[in-house]
């Protein structure tokens, strides 16, 4: 993946991703859809708001969206995530921990 994204345009496209995957997931789905976002939290860079992640992963009521931050610059992720809805977004800066945190959004989809 690094030697891939070396060759990569610059730019980001996490909010319409986020949108275009609850789409197809809310055409798809038959009632419990869910969407993941996996970003590096480098929003600022390119503009884009916290409040635009947290719009686009709340647009449809029948899929549940969560990001996962796997990166950040300083403290940017956390600071994201003081942005978006209560349990909408989730830092995971160590991949070992990754597994847990897709359990931590399971259960509490459960309980809903």
């Amino acid at each position: 993946m690094v030697a891939h994204s070396q060759y990569c345009s610059s730019g980001d496209h996490t909010v319409e991703a986020i949108e275009e995957g609850i789409e197809r997931a809310k055409t798809a789905s038959h009632g419990d859809a869910m969407v993941f976002v996996v970003s590096d939290a480098n929003l600022k860079r390119y503009g884009i708001k916290p409040q635009d992640m947290a719009r686009a992963l709340t647009r449809e009521p029948t899929v549940a969206a969560h990001a996962i931050f796997i990166a950040s610059l300083a403290d940017e992720a956390r600071e994201v995530m003081t942005h978006l809805p209560q349990g909408k977004g989730h830092v995971c800066l160590n991949t070992a921990d990754l597994p847990h945190v897709f359990q931590k959004i399971f259960k509490a989809s459960v309980t809903q």
